[in-house]
């Protein structure tokens, strides 16, 4: 989260930088993108990835315990009391 807030400060820094210079015409930014503001549509692509990494998650545990439980369906033998 650190970072992301040190990003921000930095882009919003060359926004203020490059108007107060004079030199180069400023690039128009909406306010969301300087302040890294997510559209609807990317907060929607951001929780279909999440659910994409959950489902691949728990696919991969329940191949898993399906690996281990594998290995253990052999007979025991031994004295039982």
């Amino acid at each position: 989260m650190d970072n992301e807030f040190q990003t921000r400060w930095e882009r919003i820094q060359q926004a203020l930088a490059t108007e107060l210079s004079d030199n180069v015409k400023p690039r128009v930014s909406s306010g969301r993108t300087l302040f890294g503001i997510k559209s609807e549509g990317e907060a929607k692509m951001d929780e279909f990835a999440k659910q994409i990494e959950e489902e691949y998650a728990a696919k991969r545990r329940a191949e898993k315990h399906k690996a281990e439980s594998a290995g253990s369906d052999e007979p025991e033998t031994g004295v039982f009391e």
